[in-house]
């Protein structure tokens, strides 16, 4: 229920960057500002690694849930 120019405040950002933001556009943005951003909007952030279940796998994966 913000305009993009509040929402731009609140994570101390231009408009413009909220703008590619909300498109999805991530290139120039740190994972650290990501989760920051998300706190600015009274988001918990929690980051949890765990051992593979099932089969082996040669890489891990990544899996973001909003709760």
């Amino acid at each position: 229920k913000l305009t993009q120019a509040a929402a731009a405040e609140m994570c101390d950002i231009d408009q413009p960057k909220m703008s590619k933001l909300l498109k999805g556009q991530l290139y120039g943005f740190s994972t650290e500002q990501l989760m920051r951003f998300l706190r600015a909007f009274g988001q918990d952030v929690q980051i949890v690694a765990t051992a593979p279940s099932g089969r082996q796998r040669a890489k891990g994966r990544l899996t973001v849930r909003a709760a």
